[in-house]
Formats: structure tokens, C-alpha cells, sequence
């Protein structure tokens, strides 16, 4: 029964942990402390999941007429997993604030995190697709790579205009 969901899962999962990774890997390249991280990480993963289940939300409830699947339900699996994998990226961050010892190796740490979750949701893409499990493992683990280096390199960038 739950099977059904996982597109929801996958889709929300993968997302989440890319925009989160590129708040993540923005500050990092910005060179911000990690409390920012936290602050921009942790409100851009609740807002960016709400806005992701709302839609989710209502394109399936168009969509109703032509699946079984419960919107709400839908809505939900979406923003649980965006949340879900979305925390992946500033947990280092969240572990030293709450254990108040900093971390030096916290960027490393969510690079790694974050790439072991892009492993983990490719695999389930794979069986999404009904593809290899190999290349959706390299598409979605690229994918993230490519947005985590656009994302640093322009905070570095901005960080020298702007600050």
C-alpha cells in the first residue's frame, strides 16, 4: 500500500537534499559560521518542504480522477521525506550546537552524510524507474555534486562582492 507513495518519497527526498546541501555548501564556500548554517538550513528545509508538499498536494488532487492515491497522504510522504533527507546535510552542524563543541570537519562531514543519502535515495529512484540501480545511483550522486558546486563557488564568489 505504501509502495504506491514512493515517487513521493524519492522525488521529495531527493530534492531535499539537494537545496539543503546547496544552503549547506553556499555557507561554506561563503565562509559563514555554523549558527547561520543552522539558521538558513533549517528555515529553507521547512519552508521549501511545505512549499514542495503543497504542491505535491495539488497536482495529485487534479490527479485524483486518475489514481488511487490520497493527496493528503501525498502531500505528506513528500514533505516527511524532504524533511527526512533534507536534515542529512546540516546534521554535523546540528550535533555540534547541541553537544557545544565545535566541529572542524563539519562541511566534510555533510559532504560525506549527504553523499551517503544520494546513494540510498538513488537506489530506491532505481526501483522507482525501473531503471539500473548503478546509473540512478550516478544520476541523482551527480546531480547533488553539481548543484553542491554551483552552490559553493557562488557563495565564495558573492561572499567576496558582498561582504
Amino acid at each position: 500500500h505504501m509502495k504506491k507513495y514512493l515517487p513521493e518519497f524519492v522525488y521529495g527526498g531527493i530534492d531535499g537534499a539537494i537545496t539543503t546541501f546547496a544552503v549547506v555548501a553556499a555557507s561554506a564556500g561563503a565562509g559563514l559560521g555554523a549558527g547561520i548554517v543552522l539558521i538558513l538550513g533549517i528555515s529553507n528545509m521547512l519552508a521549501d518542504g511545505f512549499s514542495m508538499a503543497v504542491g505535491s498536494f495539488l497536482s495529485s488532487k487534479a490527479d485524483t480522477e486518475k489514481t488511487t492515491k490520497d493527496p493528503k497522504l501525498n502531500g505528506l510522504v513528500t514533505f516527511a521525506s524532504f524533511c527526512a533527507l533534507g536534515i542529512i546535510p546540516i546534521a554535523p552542524y546540528l550535533w555540534s550546537f547541541v553537544t557545544k563543541k565545535p566541529l572542524e570537519n563539519a562541511f566534510l562531514l555533510a559532504c560525506i552524510f549527504t553523499g551517503l543519502a544520494f546513494v540510498i535515495v538513488g537506489g530506491l529512484q532505481a526501483q522507482v524507474n525501473g531503471t539500473s540501480k548503478t546509473k540512478a545511483i550516478f544520476e541523482t550522486l551527480s546531480l547533488g555534486t553539481v548543484a553542491a558546486a554551483i552552490a559553493y563557488f557562488a557563495g565564495d564568489w558573492l561572499e567576496k562582492i558582498i561582504l
